[in-house]
This record gives C-alpha cells, structure tokens and sequence, in this order.
C-alpha cells in the first residue's frame, strides 16, 4: 500500500520528516501552512490512487500488525468505510445525534468516499460526509468493536499499557494540545 502523508507543519518540523520519504519509499506533500486534518484528508481522498485509503491519526500508536488485514477482511465493497462509529451530536444542533465514523483508524473505500462530501473540518473531519449519509437515510459505515476497545481510556491512555490491546492506541489529544477544545 502506497503511503501518502499530506504535511501541513512548519518548515523546521517537515525537515524533520523529510527524510522518511526516501527510506521507507513514501510521498509527503508539504504545504507551508496547516492545512488542518479535514482539507489534508480531502487532498488525500483526491490524490492516492489506491482503491482503499487507511487513515492513521499522527497520535496513534501501533503495538500489534494485523489490523489492515483484519480491516480489509471485513469492509464490505459497497461501504464508504470501517472503525469506529460513535453517534454524537451534530455540529449545529445540540439535540440531534448522528453516526460519526471517526478517522483515526479507519479504512475507506476511496470509489465510495469520492461519491460524497469531502472531509473539512480541523475537527471532526468527517462531519460533511456523516451528516450527508444520516440527512438521507443512507447507511454506509462500518462499526469496528476492537477499534472502540483499543481507543478507551481516554487522553491518559499512554500512561499506563492496557494488556488488552488488540492493534492500536489512540493518544486523543493532538488536536485538543494544538487548538484547545474541539469546535466550529
């Protein structure tokens, strides 16, 4: 699988990783601006050529292989993608709650996910997509349980080791450091 990493740090971070793209064979494309998550997943979604994209959050961390295999095992080709779905309130509504595919760890159908609203948002960047599907009843997205699992535990998580991991730790903190408390 080709790796595609959109940067959008300052100069002196992407000399940093710059490095990385010919020793492991990966592109990075670097803005000199923040781009934010949402347009740099856009810009993803548009450029990689691969039928499926695997979206991994820069604060995740992998203690286990297997995961893509067990991910691709399991989406199903006429779904958009698979991870974890959280149902949660909408951005401009404080009652209504909508299905949430969240793109730390998640698997996409790229055909399928260039059919639908591009991810935008710094924060919650699959909120244009989501809220497309629920407005219209369409249901295109895959709830993984060991993705939840491997999540839990909050912005602590790298304190401690949990023994059951399954692939994955999820730090939840990059955006909240960067920017403070997620919102638009």
């Amino acid at each position: 699988m080709p790796h595609l990493i959109v940067d959008g740090s300052d100069e002196e971070n992407f000399k940093k990783i710059k490095g990385f793209a010919n020793k492991y064979k990966i592109t990075i494309v670097h803005f000199d601006y923040n781009i934010h998550h949402g347009p740099g997943m856009a810009y993803g979604f548009q450029k990689i050529e691969t039928d499926q994209i695997l979206l991994l959050d820069s604060d995740l961390i992998i203690y286990n292989k297997g995961f893509v295999e067990d991910f691709q095992s399991k989406l199903r080709p006429e779904s958009y993608g698979i991870g974890a779905v959280y149902w949660g309130n909408r951005i401009d509504s404080d009652t209504e709650g909508i299905n949430y595919l969240h793109p730390a760890c998640t698997l996409i159908n790229r055909n399928i996910a260039l059919q639908y609203p591009l991810p935008s948002l710094y924060c919650s960047p699959m909120m244009a997509p989501m809220r497309f599907m629920h407005e219209r009843g369409i249901v295109l997205i895959q709830d993984e349980p060991w993705v939840h699992d491997d999540f839990s535990g909050g912005p602590n998580i790298l304190d401690v080791v949990a023994p059951n991991v399954h692939y994955v730790r999820h730090h939840w903190a990059g955006t909240i450091k960067r920017f403070g408390r997620c919102g638009v």
